[in-house]
């Protein structure tokens, strides 16, 4: 049999999904509830201190004014009452407003079940939930993306900084090597230059050592001849003297 009314057949509905729907709406209220005692409690707490400062604010202000202990207990003990009056006052607003978000919940709950809201708010619960669903695809997704694209930058920065480092390399070996040539070729012309000086030192002392030899040689030809001559006088007069006699 198919429901011809306006509320939901709970025989036709499925009722696992029903019963998951009210448990979330009435954990909700709960916690708004406990979040709205907790409100009140430190409300409470902070009446209670707000007093006690007061009773100590009052306690120092009569006994700067030299006032008898039965003053200060007299207005210690007005002050106390005065606090639990508003302790009273807020418990008791505090019950009202708890019996009356329970009694609102329970209508609410009731009308939520009994009419067809429930199928929209079934419907926006299931829309939310594919929503965070894509929304927390689309996180993974960028997520993914991101840490790629960074491993992609790390890599290519990696392999620039090799590159970098061998060509640096490639250049420091060809600028050792060009300027180790330099230092041979200037050694080289050195060397030739060193040779060739000693060379023509060497060749200039020969030479003049030559030119000396040959300035000598003259004189010595002289020398000779004029003992040469000498020599050929005396035989000459020798002979001279051995034809006379």
């Amino acid at each position: 049999m198919s429901c011809r009314t306006s509320r939901i057949c709970f025989s036709c509905s499925r009722p696992l999904l029903v019963v998951v729907v009210v448990v979330v709406e009435v954990s909700i209220v709960l916690l708004l509830l406990l979040l709205l005692l907790l409100l009140l409690l430190l409300l409470l707490v902070v009446v209670v201190v707000v007093a006690a400062a007061a009773v100590l604010v009052v306690a120092l202000v009569v006994k700067a004014a030299a006032v008898t202990e039965a003053v200060v207990v007299v207005e210690v003990a007005v002050v106390v009452v005065a606090v639990e009056k508003e302790v009273v006052v807020v418990v008791v607003v505090v019950v009202v407003v708890v019996v009356v978000v329970v009694v609102v919940v329970v209508v609410v709950v009731k009308v939520v079940v009994e009419t067809a809201v429930l199928v929209l708010v079934v419907e926006v619960v299931v829309v939310a939930a594919a929503l965070v669903a894509i929304m927390i695809i689309i996180i993974i997704v960028v997520v993914v993306v991101v840490v790629v694209v960074s491993l992609v930058v790390v890599v290519v920065v990696v392999v620039v900084v090799v590159v970098v480092v061998v060509v640096v390399v490639v250049v420091v070996v060809a600028a050792a090597a060009v300027v180790a040539v330099l230092i041979a070729v200037v050694l080289f012309a050195l060397a030739v230059e060193i040779i060739s000086v000693i060379i023509s030192v060497g060749y200039q002392q020969q030479q003049q050592q030559r030119q000396q030899q040959q300035a000598i040689r003259p004189h010595r030809t002289f020398d000779s001849n004029m003992v040469d001559s000498k020599h050929s006088s005396i035989q000459q007069k020798r002979i001279h003297l051995v034809r006379r006699n």
